[in-house]
Protein backbone atom coordinates (compact mmCIF):
# COMPACT_ATOMS: atom_id res chain seq x y z
CA UNK A 1 0.00 0.00 0.00
CA UNK A 2 1.05 3.58 -0.58
CA UNK A 3 -0.14 6.54 1.22
CA UNK A 4 -0.45 10.05 1.15
CA UNK A 5 -1.63 12.53 3.32
CA UNK A 6 -2.73 16.31 1.25
CA UNK A 7 -4.88 19.28 1.76
CA UNK A 8 -5.37 19.50 -1.65
CA UNK A 9 -5.67 17.53 -4.94
CA UNK A 10 -6.83 16.99 -8.67
CA UNK A 11 -9.16 14.66 -9.75
CA UNK A 12 -8.40 12.79 -12.36
CA UNK A 13 -10.45 10.34 -14.97
CA UNK A 14 -9.72 8.97 -18.23
CA UNK A 15 -11.72 10.72 -21.28
CA UNK A 16 -14.23 7.74 -21.35
CA UNK A 17 -14.75 8.66 -17.85
CA UNK A 18 -14.52 5.75 -16.47
CA UNK A 19 -11.62 3.63 -14.74
CA UNK A 20 -11.11 0.12 -14.75
CA UNK A 21 -9.03 -2.08 -11.74
CA UNK A 22 -6.67 -3.16 -11.76
CA UNK A 23 -4.61 -0.93 -13.44
CA UNK A 24 -1.21 -2.64 -14.65
CA UNK A 25 1.49 -0.51 -15.21
CA UNK A 26 4.44 -2.81 -16.27
CA UNK A 27 4.91 -5.27 -13.18
CA UNK A 28 2.75 -2.94 -10.58
CA UNK A 29 -0.50 -3.21 -10.23
CA UNK A 30 -3.13 -0.65 -8.59
CA UNK A 31 -5.75 -2.69 -7.54
CA UNK A 32 -7.93 0.70 -5.97
CA UNK A 33 -8.15 3.76 -4.86
CA UNK A 34 -9.27 4.88 -1.78
CA UNK A 35 -9.95 7.79 0.82
CA UNK A 36 -10.56 9.37 4.07
CA UNK A 37 -12.20 12.77 4.19
CA UNK A 38 -10.71 14.81 6.94
CA UNK A 39 -8.20 15.69 9.60
CA UNK A 40 -8.34 12.25 11.13
CA UNK A 41 -5.90 9.74 10.26
CA UNK A 42 -7.87 6.80 9.35
CA UNK A 43 -7.48 4.33 7.05
CA UNK A 44 -9.86 5.06 3.34
CA UNK A 45 -13.48 5.21 4.18
CA UNK A 46 -14.34 5.71 0.52
CA UNK A 47 -14.04 3.37 -2.55
CA UNK A 48 -14.58 5.43 -5.62
CA UNK A 49 -14.29 3.12 -8.93
CA UNK A 50 -15.10 5.80 -11.55
CA UNK A 51 -12.02 7.81 -10.53
CA UNK A 52 -9.14 8.54 -8.94
CA UNK A 53 -7.86 12.04 -7.17
CA UNK A 54 -4.12 13.17 -6.14
CA UNK A 55 -0.95 12.64 -8.18
CA UNK A 56 1.50 10.70 -6.00
CA UNK A 57 4.97 9.68 -7.81
CA UNK A 58 7.42 7.30 -6.11
CA UNK A 59 10.25 5.43 -7.26
CA UNK A 60 10.19 1.48 -6.70
CA UNK A 61 12.95 -0.49 -5.98
CA UNK A 62 13.28 -3.79 -6.16
CA UNK A 63 14.74 -6.05 -3.72
CA UNK A 64 16.49 -9.54 -5.45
Amino acid sequence: MITMNSNDWYMREKSSGTISYPIHAGNIVIHNYGYASGTLQVFPQYWPQDYYAGDLSFDFQQIP
